[in-house]
């Protein structure tokens, strides 16, 4: 109850200063991603797969397997620019592999698979009064760091294209993780564990709004879905919105807020219920998961052979589990990988295959510098360890 409670609040917090930023901010953050092409693109991108590896400190070589193992399943399905097929054994990959099949695999069904093996159940006598599920102002303040940390890096991610609030919930999770004291808890009731990324992925969503609205670019398949709308109204999103439609703008930025609000108040009503639904579900809860899994597949795909393949995910993200490999680096790279390629192909057509547009952009010279030193964080971590020994 307490974490559902400090979720909803982190999650108010996450989406009300990412709204403060869009209000006051976007102008010049618009001008700043003007500067943007796709050689920074993908700088940007791989210091995202850097800083996630060098991140995982102990686990360094695990994530960097998963890392890699997401990038080559993401390979699969036709060519971006000449539509050849790649790793293609059956028609069926040759638009790739949906990410709802290995998400749904990967989270849904490989941790049925692991309770399962264990019996594992949880074992509580919930308190289901209102006011005992309501978070502490000492555990609101212990919060505080997270939500904000949250908050910062939701919106930076959020304004990229295609990232969103998936990306950021695992980033941040992974930061608020390794900037702990106590990283061992994680997993085991954590509340900052709960807090980061709650106010990570609704940030997102005001980070997604800047791009979409000052340059016409969707962070996002929401903001993809409204920037649609938007064009069926006949309203041109780019840097002119705010003069020739100021109005639709301050409109939908103020009514995001209100249903922020709204969005508080339901969270922490419902709590009671949500905390009722875990106690006395859990021995249904199996068969319902891998029930709901199967046609969510389904209902994405209209193919049973993506259900066998959601199955195989399942045992594999199975065995991350079983053995400590970070799943969250391979799903980041799933979602990164395309947009990586992408980036990297259209910077080669710029450059007519000249590799030095890498080092000849002052942006691309940061990140990749950044880059480099994400990847040798761990060894000089463990130099640093040496010689304080």
């Amino acid at each position: 109850g307490v974490a559902m409670g400090i979720s909803a609040i982190a999650s108010f917090f996450g989406g009300l200063l990412s709204f403060i930023v869009l209000m006051f901010l976007a102008p010049p953050l618009a001008q700043v991603a003007l500067a943007f092409g796709p050689p920074e693109n993908f700088s940007i991108i791989i210091f995202g797969f850097a800083a996630v590896v060098g991140l995982a400190d102990k686990q360094y070589l695990k994530a960097l397997m998963t890392l890699s193992m997401g990038i080559l399943v993401s390979t699969i399905g036709a060519d971006i620019i000449t539509g050849a097929g790649r790793y293609v054994f059956t028609n069926e990959f040759f638009e790739g592999i949906p990410f709802t099949v290995i998400v749904l695999g990967c989270y849904g069904l490989s941790e049925t698979i692991r309770t399962a093996e264990t019996a594992e159940t949880l074992k509580f006598e919930a308190d289901l009064r209102f006011r005992t599920m309501i978070p502490s102002m000492a555990e609101v303040r212990s919060c505080a760091g997270s939500i904000i940390r949250g908050t910062l890096i939701g919106d930076f991610v959020g304004m990229l294209p295609g990232a969103g609030a998936t990306v950021a919930t695992f980033i941040t999770y992974s930061v608020e993780k390794n900037v702990s004291k106590e990283p061992d808890e994680f997993g085991k009731g954590k509340i900052q564990g709960v807090a980061a990324p709650e106010a990570a992925n609704n940030a997102a969503v005001g980070g997604a709004m800047i791009p979409m609205l000052a340059l016409g670019i969707p962070g996002g398949g929401t903001t993809a879905m409204l920037l649609g709308a938007l064009t069926m109204f006949g309203l041109q999103t780019g840097p002119r919105i705010f003069t020739t439609s100021g109005e639709v703008v301050w409109t939908m930025i103020i009514g995001l807020m209100v249903a922020n609000i709204f969005l508080l108040a339901a969270n922490t009503l419902m709590i009671p219920v949500f905390v009722g639904l875990i106690r006395i579900g859990q021995r249904y809860m199996k068969p319902i998961i891998c029930v709901v899994c199967t046609i969510g597949v389904y209902a994405v795909t209209y193919s049973t052979w993506f259900v066998r393949i959601m199955i195989l995910f399942g045992i594999l993200g199975y065995f991350f589990k079983k053995y400590n490999y970070p799943s969250g680096t391979f799903i980041l790279a799933l979602i990164l990988s395309p947009m990586a390629e992408k980036a990297f192909r259209q910077s080669m057509l710029l450059s007519r295959g000249n590799y030095s547009i890498f080092v000849t952009r002052p942006i691309c010279v940061v990140f990749i510098l950044l880059t480099l030193f994400a990847f040798c964080l761990p060894l000089i971590k463990n130099l640093y360890a040496r010689l304080r020994a």
